[in-house]
């Protein structure tokens, strides 16, 4: 690992000059620890999923012991663990401690929620509330999984606002978030090199940002399907279609910044690899969860990221099967739809195969 570090810091120097200023004692040391400390995404779901469980095991014995007869306690109790937690995460950085921390982050945000609406504050200011200790959270916390937790804190907050005070349109500024949360999304993964080398503070929180963004984007199309079968299309089809249209720009923006320059694509290639995609995707207008996972697939392989690819892939494979099932067509129509866009798929992936360039090729793998 430290050989390959070397020369890609040897690499860096040269292609830089002599203006290049670093401290190689530093960056291995960093990438040691964070070497040390990374964790897999399938560790990383056990984790999340033990702490919570843990975490509810913590609220049952308290609720079991009354100690719920006094929500100023439990509040008290809460503020205590959150930051304690925080401290803690800066402190400490080996794995199997940061599960502790997890926990005690996690029954801190469970316990101050529970005591604030217990005390019968407004829906605003609870969802207010939880934003600020997330926020906080970022700015201190050095923690990847208590910063995922924040994160992932800060999207529900903002979900819960929307519904507290717009309930009568609360569908329409659902897919408004969706395509804005698209919009970020794109902008992060097509400028993380940019974040990471300009910003140093946003650098250490890039990864949980990026991880729970992409996990709450699917996540709400995962929620969205789910209503699917009983889709009103009077009501919803244009802002189906609005955010399937803004999704699948994202993806031409990609195509034609990124991917086409990237490729070696020519001006006459780069509209042809637009036109494909756009009416490989055009089918799916009414259902954008599929272009959604085509627009996460894309930036996480170009980025290198292979959780969120994981991620894409499987939401894709689902959402697939539910568009399939749901369509309100015949067997035979439904069979024509796939292997039309089957074909292209495979005329898509032909084109890439063969302008693969060797240095990105040998990058992805």
């Amino acid at each position: 690992m430290n050989d390959k570090l070397k020369n890609l810091i040897l690499k860096t120097k040269q292609a830089e000059g002599s203006k290049f200023v670093y401290d190689e004692e530093k960056i291995i040391s960093e990438s040691e620890l964070q070497s040390k400390n990374s964790i897999s995404i399938a560790m990383l779901g056990f984790t999340m999923f033990g702490a919570l469980l843990s975490s509810l095991a913590f609220f049952g014995f308290l609720m079991l012991f009354e100690f719920n007869s006094s929500y100023y306690t439990l509040l008290i109790l809460g503020l205590i663990l959150i930051a304690g937690s925080i401290y803690m995460s800066t402190i400490v950085h080996e794995l199997v401690y940061e599960s502790f921390i997890i926990s005690a982050y996690l029954s801190g945000i469970i316990l101050v929620g529970y005591s604030l609406f217990g005390l019968d504050l407004n829906d605003n200011l609870v969802s207010i509330a939880m934003l600020a200790i997330a926020i906080v959270t970022i700015i201190f916390s050095p923690s990847y999984m208590v910063l995922l937790l924040a994160v992932l804190s800060i999207h529900t907050s903002l979900i819960s606002l929307i519904n507290w005070n717009l309930q009568d349109y609360y569908g329409e500024i659902n897919y408004i978030y969706t395509i804005l949360l698209a919009w970020f999304i794109t902008f992060l993964l097509m400028k993380e090199s940019f974040i990471i080398a300009r910003y140093n503070k946003l650098s250490k929180i890039y990864d949980p940002v990026r991880l729970g963004s992409i996990a709450v984007f699917l996540v709400i199309f995962f929620l969205n399907t789910l209503s699917f079968s009983n889709f009103d299309f009077e009501k919803n089809s244009i802002l189906q279609a609005l955010t399937s249209i803004m999704i699948i720009g994202c993806i031409l923006v990609f195509i034609f910044y990124r991917l086409s320059r990237v490729l070696g694509l020519n001006d006459n290639e780069r509209i042809l690899a637009l036109v494909l995609t756009f009416v490989l995707l055009i089918p799916t207008l009414f259902y954008p969860a599929i272009s959604g996972s085509f627009l996460i697939i894309f930036l996480c392989f170009y980025v290198n990221y292979n959780s969120g690819l994981v991620a894409g892939l499987v939401g894709l494979v689902y959402f697939l099967f539910q568009y399939y099932y749901n369509l309100s067509f015949t067997l035979i129509e439904k069979s024509g739809i796939l292997l039309v866009s089957g074909l292209l798929c495979l005329g898509i992936y032909s084109v890439i195969i063969k302008r693969f360039p060797k240095d990105f090729k040998n990058e992805a793998q």
